[in-house]
This record gives C-alpha cells, structure tokens and sequence, in this order.
C-alpha cells in the first residue's frame, strides 16, 4: 500500500490556478507567444472539426461508407503534414516566422474546395495539399512559442498553456459542430463555417503583424533573435 501523509500544505489549486492564469496573460501579452497561441489553437480547432466534417462528407460526395477506406483518405493528410515538416526548415526560419500566415491562407482555401468536388483523386490530393500546407504552418508556430516561451516562463509551463488554448479551441469547434449538426446545418455549410472561421484568425493574426511596429513586436524579434 501506498503510505498516506499530510502532503505539501504549501500547494493549493487556488495558488496554482492563479499561477496558471498569471502564465497566460504573460504569453498572450508577448507579440510572438501572442501569435503562436492563436496560430497553433486555431489549427487544431479546425482540425479537430474538419476530421469530424469529412467522415461525414466522403459517404455523402463520394459514395464511400468504409470506415478503413474513410480512415486510409483521411491518413493521407498526415502524409501531408509530415512532408510539409520536412519542407518547414527550407522555407521558413525563426526570423521569418510571421509567413506562416501564407500557409494557413493555403489551408483555408484547401477546406473551400472540398465544396467542390465530387470524385475520390481531387479529395486525396487536397488533403494531401491540406496537410503539407498545415505542417508548413503549425511547425514554426511550436518552435517559436517554445524558444519565447522557454525564456519568459519555462518549458513545462509553456506545454501547460499551449496544451490549455489548443483543447479549449478544439472543444469550442466541436461543440459548435455538434450543435449545427444536431441543427440539421448541410455538410457544406459546416464546412464553410470552419474554413471562414480559420479566415477569422488569421485576418486577426495578419493585423497582428501589421501593427507589429508600434506594439513592438519587430523588438521583441530582435531581441528574441540575439539569445
């Protein structure tokens, strides 16, 4: 058996979530980990969407009621996502970061497409295509929220807030889902409601860096570079 003791009377889940919510507004107040949270939170909520969206779509579009065919259409975006890995390093650098941008733009348009198609080889070379452009786009977004992070905060507690943005963002998308679903909103609309949400982030991330100048965020880089 386990022995029982008083345990460290010193730890509370008070102190602690106070100390939590501390750690996030001091990310969320940093240009750089502000644009890696909502970049990386905003994929995973429209991947976790959208992964529900096509298991629905491909019977409907495509005639396909397999769930290990569905399953083996689908596995071809981490294809996707493991290429655009491999092709990240050659593309975009810490310095260059904020072109993640264009990628997730990419992503945007690959999820407006599926409205119009109807046969299986176009849908495997859009996920393909959503995936490598995906890869592209939440690669540098971890690196960059890790190394800023790392410095501000600590490791560990990053993944904490990371982890806690990206499961709220994935929640929020699927509860929306499922309400529209059990709505009786088309396949279509879900769709388009998730790739014009996607547009919403980024539109929001894109005047991010427009403004980067005055709330210095080209400083931050600077400094952020020099370490």
């Amino acid at each position: 058996f386990i022995p029982r003791d008083a345990g460290n009377r010193g730890i509370s889940y008070r102190h602690a979530m106070r100390g939590f919510l501390a750690d996030t507004l001091t990310l969320l107040r940093q240009p750089q980990a502000n644009y890696s949270l909502l970049g990386t939170g905003s994929f995973w909520l429209v991947s976790a969407v959208l992964r529900l969206i096509i298991f629905a779509w491909v019977p409907l579009t495509l005639g396909i009621s397999s769930g290990v065919q569905i399953g083996l259409i689908m596995a071809v975006t981490a294809v996707g996502i493991s290429l655009g890995a491999v092709l990240t390093p050659y593309i975009i650098t810490l310095r260059t970061y904020t072109r993640t941008l264009w990628f997730g733009f990419g992503v945007a348009a690959c999820i407006f497409s599926f409205m119009m198609i109807h046969s299986l080889l176009p849908t495997v070379a859009i996920l393909l295509l959503l995936g490598c452009l995906g890869g592209i786009f939440i690669v540098p977004l971890n690196t960059t929220l890790q190394h800023v992070g790392h410095g501000m905060i600590g490791a560990g507690k990053t993944i904490a807030v990371q982890n806690f943005v990206e499961n709220t963002c994935m929640f929020f998308g699927v509860g929306c889902y499922t309400l529209a679903t059990k709505a009786g909103l088309a396949v279509n609309y879900s769709l388009a409601g998730t790739g014009l949400l996607l547009m919403g982030f980024l539109l929001y991330l894109l005047l991010l860096v427009k403004k980067a100048p005055a709330d210095g965020m080209a400083r931050s880089e600077g400094a952020f570079m020099g370490q």
